[in-house]
């Protein structure tokens, strides 16, 4: 499971998950399997770490938590965080999150390559149902931010985009210049 497999309430900051195998069914999350409401801020999972469904039917795997849901007020919220973990699993398959329903998620970044599924996968979240994406960049050429039925996804201006560094001032126009090193800033958001 998730290093929290479901909080309620609960604020989990600054934290860093790395060289680590998460399996679970259901609600498989680098830092939170469910959060049901709390607030997840600041936290990282690196690229040594693989979160995957455990059996053929599973759902709801995410780089940084599973689901993320609540139906009334507080909602839950997923807040500068970054993921590069290889994230797998049946549907609803999301590089930060799997599932959101109400909430928000808010200026974080995908850095991984690798997030597939057969149905609702996306670079940010796989399944949108309701809330509030803000700010959230990624770097899958493959696929956009936002999973819906059919297992393709689409980038939202403004709620997840494809991040890139332009080219450099001599470099060919139309050259493709990608480079994702720690320290490049991304809109406001560093690695």
């Amino acid at each position: 499971r998730s290093i929290f497999g479901f909080i309620r309430n609960a604020e989990v900051k600054n934290l860093t998950l790395t060289n680590s195998t998460i399996t679970a069914y259901n609600n498989a999350g680098g830092i939170v399997g469910y959060n049901y409401p709390g607030t997840i801020e600041n936290c990282h999972v690196t690229s040594t770490v693989t979160i995957q469904g455990g059996q053929s039917n599973s759902t709801n795997s995410g780089g940084i938590v599973g689901k993320s849901e609540k139906y009334s007020s507080p909602y839950p919220a997923v807040r500068g965080c970054t993921s590069a973990a290889t994230v797998s699993s049946q549907q609803f398959v999301g590089g930060i999150a799997a599932s959101l329903n109400n909430g928000s998620i808010e200026n974080c970044l995908m850095l991984a390559t690798t997030v597939t599924g057969i149905s609702k996968v996306g670079a940010i979240v796989g399944e949108k149902k309701s809330g509030t994406l803000t700010d959230n960049f990624h770097t899958c050429r493959d696929m956009g931010g936002v999973g819906d039925d059919n297992a393709t996804s689409t980038d939202i201006d403004g709620q997840a985009t494809f991040a890139y560094e332009y080219p450099a001032a001599n470099a060919a126009i139309g050259a493709a210049v990608s480079t994702y090193a720690t320290g490049t800033d991304y809109e406001g958001i560093t690695v």
